[in-house]
């Protein structure tokens, strides 16, 4: 018997989707996550799923995971005490930062730049010197590299960031020093700029590194114990994590680069969504994610993810491959609150999983979004998690009466103005993916998973004029499928400055032979066959003169002169989408030549449902669709009796174990072949 599992560890709740190759059998678990340790809840994951199948745990063919340890270090500022060696003269390059502001910073008067995760102290400068052509001018001063390391070393840092000018074209110093500070911090975590972002821009380059390292040794602890406690209970088959460019990347890969897990959790979602949308032929997607503690927001056009090369998170900017995805502090965990003015807001603060909402009964008494949901009417108390988690209405009714007081409305307009102002945040989140890039969110479908995304989406869609609500099977469990339909993938980048002309076509060529062959190296490590590798190249281009790129993808085997003049036109023509005009005739540079290789997993299918015609309807009960009016009795249905081709008529409340979906007075729904939930929201 051979089981694949896919496990993402969520801030209140560790999801589990697991299937089993011989017969396809899929089943979808949750578990409490455990924040102090989130390996006692991946654990407690793979026991479920394994119990669940019937299956031992030397049958484990297959383990994947999305994880948020990375992100949480960073969020909130406990990775490792780091230090940082540069170039002489350049130390504060990481403080002064770029000129530009975001968009909500725009006007703040009382801004002021974010802390740096390495103080100024604890930045050393060495002399060394490599010039604009990759030319080392002035040699390395070995003794001031031993001299910063010791002084770190007394400072007692974990960790330590290496970015040397222009390393991204010659490393030979970058790996002198490291040679050197293991000499004399044995055991210290090290990252080298050239390893982790190896590309100009050096604010941005020190940057990435430096998070890299914030992270790595935390990633490390992590994984070895998880590692560990898997050999323990009889799981021999190789970790897999989440890499936040959307496939999944051996644990040796991500404890090499640990950064490349900053998004690892939210991507596993948006694999899944893509992999949906090609099943049942729907291309244009923007997915809502919505759990515990934060909501993620993706588009997908043509069928594909969007993909960025640059991200900021807790202020520091993080140039890596990753899916383009928004995350807003906006879960049924978000805390509701009163400002000084009296005002009603909702998060970024979350009461997470312990003690969690007052509901929980846990000893939460703040009031969150998922107390204002059973408040509502939207949730059920005895069926939370199937009816393995009874939900404490009294608790919630006295949190949310609590803030009803402080702002002077009524228990019910209370919990709906929470209801609200949660979605009015998503709103905002969804309308940046889309109405901010000039796209028009009415040619898209919503996609609703989370534990908590179905239940807001009929009403976010109504707002935007969405016209339909796509909820899958088990979307309490969404992004754990999506880690068993993501392929293994390594990608590599290099930066060098090449002029689009025909002249130049040997060395795009023998760039991207050496990035591909450094690529299948890595996958030979980890045991896999050249044979099963494949590739898909991009690059960086931009006009010369300007001051950013475009990313145009790059046809694959021996280029001819012909693809040269292709590649022109594919970067004039992603221009003009991006900044809606283009200049033809006009040079072309190449900057960043990217390159990544893939390898396929095995996969599971999408079951079909059956047409079956069964009572779905279990009971009923009063819900408030707006803060004033009376309750409207609402039918409530077991998602697991609706067959194919079941039509539903709102308001109606369907429940399973892992999410509830809300259909609003008014809308249409359907169950399609999948199962999906497919909500006609103008109907």
């Amino acid at each position: 018997m051979r089981v694949h599992i896919g496990i993402d560890t969520g801030g209140t709740f560790t999801d589990v989707i697991a299937f089993r190759e011989a017969d396809g059998r899929l089943v979808a678990l949750k578990v409490p996550s455990t924040p102090q340790n989130p390996a006692e809840a991946f654990i407690a994951g793979v026991r479920a799923a394994l119990e669940e199948l019937g299956a031992a745990p030397e049958d484990v063919a297959f383990l994947a995971h999305g994880t948020t340890v990375a992100t949480n270090a960073l969020l909130e500022g406990k990775g490792a005490r780091t230090g940082l060696i540069t170039t002489e003269g350049f130390r504060d390059v990481y403080e002064i930062r770029r000129l530009n502001r975001s968009f909500e910073d725009l006007y703040n008067i009382f801004w002021t730049k974010p802390t740096p995760l390495v103080p100024r102290y604890l930045r050393k400068e060495v002399r060394e010197r490599v010039n604009v052509d990759g030319v080392a001018v002035v040699p390395l001063d070995e003794g001031g590299v031993r001299d910063a390391a010791a002084a770190l070393g007394e400072e007692g840092v974990e960790s330590v960031a290496v970015c040397f000018l222009h390393s991204y074209l010659n490393p030979e110093h970058e790996r002198q020093a490291a040679a050197i500070i293991r000499e004399v911090l044995p055991g210290v975590s090290i990252s080298l700029s050239h390893e982790v972002n190896p590309e100009y821009r050096e604010y941005e380059r020190t940057s990435t590194t430096v998070v890299n390292a914030f992270v790595a040794p935390i990633i490390e602890r992590y994984l070895g114990d998880l590692e560990r406690r898997l050999a323990e209970t009889g799981v021999s088959a190789a970790l897999h994590v989440m890499h936040s460019g959307g496939a999944a990347q051996t644990g040796r890969a991500a404890r090499s680069r640990p950064i490349t897990t900053i998004l690892s959790g939210p991507a596993a979602g948006v694999i899944g969504a893509e992999a949906l949308g090609r099943e049942i032929g729907v291309s244009d997607l923007i997915t809502l994610d919505m759990g515990g503690t934060s909501t993620d927001v993706a588009l997908l056009r043509h069928g594909k993810p969007t993909l960025a090369s640059e991200s900021e998170l807790a202020g520091e900017v993080i140039r890596a491959a990753m899916l383009d995805i928004t995350t807003i502090g906006a879960g049924g965990g978000s805390i509701a609150w009163a400002d000084e003015g009296g005002r009603l807001k909702v998060g970024p603060q979350s009461a997470g999983a312990d003690p969690g909402p007052a509901c929980y009964g846990r000893g939460g008494t703040q009031p969150t979004v998922t107390d204002a949901n059973l408040v509502l009417g939207y949730l059920g108390a005895d069926a939370f998690l199937g009816g393995r988690m009874r939900l404490d209405r009294s608790a919630a009714e006295a949190a949310i009466d609590r803030l009803a007081a402080e702002l002077g409305l009524s228990r019910l307009e209370t919990a709906h103005g929470i209801f609200r102002i949660a979605n009015a945040n998503m709103l905002r989140a969804i309308r940046l993916v889309s109405v901010e890039r000039g796209l028009d969110p009415r040619r898209f479908a919503l996609l609703a998973f989370g534990g908590a995304g179905p239940v807001h989406a009929a009403a976010l869609a109504a707002e935007l004029d969405i016209p339909r609500v796509i909820v899958p099977r088990n979307p309490g469990n969404f992004s754990a499928f999506g880690l068993l339909v993501a392929d293994l993938s390594r990608d590599a980048v290099r930066t060098q400055l090449t002029p689009l002309r025909p002249e130049a076509l040997d060395g795009i060529r023998q760039v991207y032979v050496d990035l591909e062959a450094q690529l299948t190296a890595q996958f030979a490590a980890d045991g896999f066959d050249p044979g099963q590798v494949t590739f898909r190249r991009s690059v960086d281009a931009r006009y010369i003169g300007q001051a950013y790129e475009v990313n145009v993808p790059v046809p694959g085997g021996p280029l001819e002169l012909s693809d040269v003049a292709a590649l022109e036109e594919a970067f004039h023509a992603a221009h003009a989408e991006r900044y809606g005009h283009s200049a033809p005739g006009e040079p072309v540079e190449l900057v960043n030549f990217r390159a990544i290789a893939t390898v396929p997993t095995t996969k599971p299918a999408f079951p079909r449902l059956e047409r079956t015609g069964g009572a779905a309807q279990i009971g009923e009960r009063p819900a408030w669709f707006d803060g004033s009016g009376d309750p409207v009795l609402t039918p409530v249905l077991d998602r697991d009796r609706l067959g194919a081709g079941v039509v539903l008529t709102g308001p109606a409340i369907i429940e399973e174990p892992g999410a509830t979906t809300v259909l609003l007075p008014g809308q249409r729904a359907e169950v399609d072949d999948l199962g999906n939930i497919v909500i006609a929201v103008g109907a």
